[in-house]
């Protein structure tokens, strides 16, 4: 009995033994990894983080600058191009008002298929730009004057009335004396010189005001239908007067077509 016990007890201790081999040797606090080189300092590892920090914050400030002047760039661009929108648009518009007002003057010119129309002049003067060149800017000064002042006693009047500043060119000489003034219809106007006529703000009583205008000599005709009474037909009448503008400047229109007798 005695051996056996101590072979037990020789078979327990070689296990212990190999099991004490068999253990992992634990690792000393000096051997764990660590950032910093060996004997650094406390104030070389807050100089060290310091550092980081700071290149971190510049790198967030860079990005965002970055993100704002991209930002920026891009209002500028849109900018330009609601700009550019907003400049076509207008310039469509002008061409617009242009195309319609040459219509409403072809209009204005033809004559019922029962009444004999008048000869047609066919133009030869020329459109020069030049001669329209003193107009093609924005002028300060105003012209203005009653329409219906110029009316015979009796006549009512209109509610439509067409008021107008013609520049006095060679080109529009022409279809002063041969058409407005005149008899005579006429060809076909030259676009580019509808772009200089401006029309004017007509008030129920036939007061009128046209603005922006540059100094210089101008037509002014005014346009309309007119009647002796209230149900009568009305008959087309054209006024006009030739004035000279260097000055905010009143004009009396009188009767050119048809002619007083």
């Amino acid at each position: 009995m005695i051996k056996k016990k101590e072979t037990q007890q020789v078979a327990v201790k070689s296990k212990t033994t190999k099991s004490a081999n068999t253990e992992t040797p634990k690792v000393s606090d000096k051997a764990k990894i660590t950032f910093f080189p060996t004997g650094t300092t406390r104030e070389d590892k807050i100089s060290l983080f310091s550092f980081c920090l700071g290149m971190i914050v510049m790198a967030c400030f860079f990005v965002i600058d970055l993100q704002v002047r991209n930002h920026i760039e891009m209002e500028r661009v849109s900018s330009q191009l609601r700009l550019m929108s907003h400049q076509m648009r207008a310039d469509r518009m002008v061409e617009l008002s242009h195309a319609r007002r040459a219509n409403r003057m072809r209009m204005q010119n033809r004559c019922p298929k029962t009444v004999k129309c008048p000869p047609v002049w066919q133009r030869q003067a020329q459109f020069n730009p030049a001669q329209y060149a003193p107009y093609d800017v924005q002028g300060t000064l105003k012209v203005s004057g009653n329409a219906c002042a110029a009316l015979p006693k009796g006549t009512v009047c209109p509610e439509k009335i067409d008021v107008f500043v013609n520049p006095k060119t060679d080109y529009s000489d022409e279809w002063w004396t041969k058409h407005w003034a005149g008899v005579n219809g006429i060809s076909k106007t030259d676009e580019r010189a509808l772009k200089y006529n401006k029309r004017g703000v007509v008030q129920k009583d036939g007061s009128f005001v046209i603005e922006a205008l540059p100094a210089g000599t101008y037509y002014v005709g005014a346009m309309m239908c007119v009647s002796d009474a209230p149900k009568k037909p009305c008959r087309p009448v054209r006024l006009g007067a030739e004035i000279k503008v260097d000055k905010d400047t009143s004009v009396s229109l009188k009767q050119v077509f048809p002619p007083q007798k």
